[in-house]
């Protein structure tokens, strides 16, 4: 008998995670597991429990999730990661090493491009969904173009916490 394909949803909103949940159960040989926080998740990692799959939000409230991403590819190399976010937006997914990822699919495509995702990732095939791609290719401006998008360092980290819902005195604080 083979063994069943752990999967690991990670997401703060308790719908997403359940739903997720009832609907990749239904896949042949699946286990899924729930997790509500990047702290929870790297309590796991830190207790070596390893999934054959991690289905990952990319924002948490006040907490950084894109460290995670390296951790786990270096920790557990035959897993996979499948990103589940509603952010297709160019700066946003600038922030991902595509070659920690295995898979990115947008809350907005539907349940039967999720599940294919899940099943390519299953078979070693990476999956990534139009809307990433296409996001992707938005993010490459004309050489002449770069120097006038281009944001410096602060705007960036700025950026980062306001994504991240801190407040203004928040982020003057945490940037000093």
């Amino acid at each position: 008998r083979m063994s069943e394909y752990q999967i690991l949803i990670v997401d703060d909103h308790p719908v997403v995670r359940e739903g997720l949940r009832v609907i990749l159960s239904q896949l042949q040989g699946v286990k899924c597991t729930l997790c509500e926080s990047v702290e929870k998740l790297t309590n796991m990692l830190n207790r070596n429990i390893r999934h054959d799959l991690y289905i990952l939000d990319l924002e948490f409230p006040k907490s950084d999730i894109f460290p995670l991403l390296d951790r786990i590819s270096q920790q557990f190399p035959d897993s996979k990661i499948l990103i589940y976010s509603m952010h297709e937006d160019p700066w946003m997914l600038s922030h991902i090493d595509p070659s920690k990822i295995h898979g990115f699919v947008s809350k907005s495509d539907s349940m039967d491009i999720l599940l294919g995702a899940v099943n390519k990732l299953r078979d070693g095939i990476e999956a990534f969904s139009e809307a990433y791609i296409m996001a992707k290719k938005k993010r490459k401006p004309s050489a002449a173009s770069a120097d006038k998008m281009e944001l410096t360092e602060r705007e960036k980290q700025v950026l980062y916490y306001l994504s991240k819902g801190y407040t203004t005195q928040e982020i003057a604080d945490k940037l000093h």
